[in-house]
C-alpha cells in the first residue's frame, strides 16, 4: 500500500473515537505488541484526570459547563456548553 492509498483510506485503527476532542472526553487506546511472536494488545483508558487544578474550568467562557465539586470531581454539564473547544485547550496534560 502506498502513502497516498492509506491516507486517502486512512489508517485502520480500533481507537474509539479516533482522539480526545470538546465533545468526546474519553478514549480507549489501543497498541499492537509483539511478544515472542505473538501480538498482544494494550488498551488504555484515556481521559478526564480530574485534576486538582483543572485547566479546562479555567479555560471555559461558559458559565457551569465544567464544575469541580468539593470532592475533587471535575463534571461537565452538557446544556451549558457552547461548543468553542477552549476547555481541550486548556488541558496540561
Amino acid at each position: 500500500m502506498t502513502f497516498v492509498t492509506r491516507w486517502v483510506i486512512g489508517v485502520g485503527v480500533y481507537d474509539n473515537p479516533a482522539d480526545l476532542s470538546a465533545k468526546s472526553w474519553t478514549v480507549m487506546r489501543f497498541s499492537e505488541t509483539e511478544q515472542n511472536g505473538k501480538l498482544e494488545w494494550l488498551i488504555r483508558k484515556d481521559g478526564c484526570m480530574h485534576c486538582e487544578d483543572p485547566g479546562c474550568l479555567k479555560a471555559c467562557p461558559s458559565a457551569g459547563a465544567i464544575i469541580q465539586y468539593a470532592n475533587g470531581i471535575v463534571d461537565f454539564q452538557s446544556e451549558h456548553c457552547i461548543g468553542c473547544g477552549y476547555c481541550i485547550a486548556g488541558v496540561s496534560i
